[in-house]
């Protein structure tokens, strides 16, 4: 590990290099029991995860060599030499050693060579170098220890080493030569209870389950600063000078204030915020913070007088100030359904169920994240792990209704309700620069009904029949599905629209037709050697398209991601659908007794032959389309004025032959469904 320089020898090459190290600890305890007629269960769940990771890259370490090597040596411009013709000024090398990185002092330590001799990189093997020989710092600053540089360590230091105890938060921001970095250790705890019982003919299910997540990491205190701030309570009042010097009366004393300059004592005040609301030196609401912008173009948070400072004593420095513990969450799901007879041949049943899920991808921010957004340009992604957990709260009601000896009709009403989903957000007006983030945004409600017929095996078939409609809308489809809309400079839009997924009509039929074996045999004698344990399914699947955005103008959509901020939308948001699909999948098995049907031998040995054909009708349902057509197979671009301008001017030769290859490429075999795929297979059971 300590050679690791030596894995990536050349200039720019792709190496790479991950280690892991995680240990997982996980207590599981459940009890099942009766009490009169209630059957109750109950357990719980605690689990500690210690996750470590080492992620360097290849990617420009050669560079930072260079760049950091002889940066101590310096001319001599205090000891000019003149040429002998008069025309030319020499000067001799010099050393500054306070200029001197890390790495060239290692690297001379390292080679015997004294602080005034020049080191040609490239005249070294790969050997000679390590990770070690740098400081943290000067990888970081650099940007070329990763690819992506906050997933660069944790639990490791910058050169691979295993921390052999835990390293805290705030060492990343003390120990600036090693900038180390603790493992993520986040802490789950789940307990549920659950009793089932009946009363009066009504069955009842009830349950409760608590959800505890500890993170167990810091967060920032503020998402707009990336420095401790001052509120209202902080700050005196005649430094309002816009406003005769007080503090507007509609201003809470938690409100953080903004100034003239962050961290000029007695400045100026130009503004106020209350969590996302910014407010003007008067009280006035504004809908953005241009009205309390300070020198330059972004708004000055007064910082607070702990705040470090760099040398010159003229700018913040990121320091642990601007965080604070992770707030465990808890989440409270109760469950309640019950069923009842109303009749000898009816029934009518209800439930109702909260779901929550944590985010699983977002919940670990490194302080590398927040050290390097100083660094960064606009548009940088944070990672923000003080998120809510997802919640799901579905209702459904329903009636159930005998039709026959063997068959039943069920009605059933969902509601669902989406709330805290996950979604790309823009954070304007932050400081020391703009970013974007995921926060708990969207909410959606799906409802709709359900038609279901149930036929019991009669005379070897079976039938599963359901038709349900559908309304899904909200105001993201996915975490990212905003990302589209601050492309194109429309920020954070909070507007309910049909979801990706919202299917108005969707049909499935399940049709299953099987004889038995041994006694239960009923086909044909003739046959029955045949006919005993074989059986045919046949699954119907059809729908209605789904939603998509149309676009405009005609571009290259078949050859190139094309842009977003290129694109113009056209209509609403999902305002356009797919078209209908359908599809039948068929299977043929049968079993065979490799002991002969002997019905009482207790250890049998049945082998299963099947045969399966999806899509039996090699249907082609088209389940994408190209936004500015919505056509599977032409984009548009190639009929439109601008693609036939430019295929003359590209191909003045055979532009014909371009028309041809564009269309090919534009009929992405993505855009449709599997064709019909067979499959012969043995399934042995023992």
């Amino acid at each position: 590990v300590g050679d690791i320089y030596s894995l990536y020898n050349g200039i720019g090459t792709q190496g790479g290099y991950t280690k892991l190290n995680n240990d997982q600890y996980r207590l599981l305890f459940t009890i099942n029991g009766s009490i009169k007629n209630h059957s109750v269960q109950a357990g719980f769940e605690f689990e500690q995860r210690v996750d470590r990771s080492f992620r360097p890259s290849s990617v420009g370490l050669w560079n930072v060599a260079r760049l950091l090597a002889n940066n101590a040596l310096v001319l001599d411009l205090n000891n000019p030499i003149l040429s002998n013709q008069g025309d030319t000024v020499f000067y001799n090398r010099t050393t500054d050693i306070s200029q001197q990185s890390n790495f060239d002092r290692n690297l001379r330590k390292k080679l015997g060579l004294g602080n005034g001799e020049y080191i040609d990189i490239d005249s070294y093997d790969a050997d000679v170098f390590s990770l070690d020989l740098f400081s943290a710092e000067e990888l970081i600053t650099n940007n070329r220890f990763v690819d992506n540089a906050d997933e660069a360590y944790r639990g490791y230091s910058y050169d691979g080493k295993k921390f052999s105890k835990n390293v805290n938060f705030d060492d990343f921001f003390s120990d600036t030569l090693n900038r180390p970095i603790g493992a993520f250790r986040p802490v789950y705890f789940a307990g549920y209870i659950q009793d089932k019982f009946t009363f009066k003919d009504i069955i009842f299910n009830l349950g409760l389950r608590i959800d505890r997540f500890d993170a167990n990491q810091k967060v920032l205190k503020d998402k707009y600063s990336l420095f401790a701030v001052k509120t209202k309570s902080e700050v005196e009042g005649s430094q309002n000078i816009i406003n005769g010097g007080k503090h507007p009366s509609n201003i809470g004393n938690d409100f953080v204030v903004y100034g003239q300059n962050s961290l000029e004592p007695g400045t100026n005040i130009l503004g106020y915020r209350n969590g996302d609301i910014f407010y003007d030196a008067f009280g006035n609401e504004i809908t953005n913070a241009n009205a309390i912008i300070g020198n330059g173009s972004t708004v000055n948070p007064i910082f607070n007088d702990n705040v470090a400072k760099d040398r010159t004593g003229t700018q913040a420095r990121i320091s642990s100030l601007s965080f604070k513990d992770f707030e465990p969450k808890l989440a409270i799901m109760p469950r309640v359904s019950f069923s009842f007879p109303i009749s000898d041949n009816a029934a009518f049943f209800a439930n109702y169920d909260v779901l929550t899920q944590r985010a699983q991808s977002r919940v670990y921010s490194s302080p590398l994240s927040y050290y390097n957004l100083e660094r960064k340009a606009g548009g940088q992604i944070i990672v923000n792990p003080d998120l809510n957990p997802e919640k799901t709260t579905d209702y459904q009601v329903g009636f159930k209704q005998k039709v026959g000896p063997t068959s039943a009709l069920t009605i059933t009403a969902f509601y669902r309700e989406l709330r805290d989903q996950l979604q790309f957000v823009q954070v304007n007006n932050a400081f020391p620069i703009a970013y974007n983030s995921f926060q708990n945004q969207d909410f959606g409600t799906v409802k709709g009904f359900t038609f279901a017929y149930d036929l019991r095996r009669t005379s070897n078939a079976s039938l599963r029949l359901s038709y349900t409609l559908q309304f899904a809308n909200g105001t993201g489809s996915e975490s990212t599905s905003a990302g589209n809309l601050i492309n194109l400079g429309l920020g954070n839009i909070i507007i309910p629209n049909p979801l990706d997924y919202d299917q108005r009509h969707n049909i499935v039929a399940s049709f299953d037709y099987r004889y038995g074996s041994g006694a239960n045999y009923d086909g044909p004698d003739n046959l029955r050697r045949v006919l005993q344990s074989l059986g045919a399914n046949i699954i119907l699947r059809a729908g209605s398209g789904t939603p998509f955005s149309r676009q405009s103008p005609f571009a290259k959509f078949a050859v190139l991601n094309y842009d977003e901020r290129n694109r113009q939308l056209v209509g609403s948001l999902n305002g356009s659908r797919t078209p209908f699909t359908s599809n039948i999948d068929l299977r043929l098995d049968k079993d065979f007794d490799l002991f002969g049907g002997v019905e009482t031998q207790k250890n049998k040995y049945i082998l299963n032959v099947y045969v399966q054909i999806q899509n039996v009708l090699n249907t082609k349902n088209v389940i994408n389309v190209y936004p500015t057509t919505g056509n599977a197979i032409d984009d548009g671009y190639i009929t439109s004025s601008l693609g036939l301008q430019e295929v003359v001017a590209e191909s003045t030769a055979d532009s014909q032959s371009l028309i041809d290859l564009y269309r090919i490429k534009a009929e992405d075999p993505n855009n449709f469904s599997a064709p019909r795929i067979s499959r012969v297979g043995l399934i042995f059971n023992f």
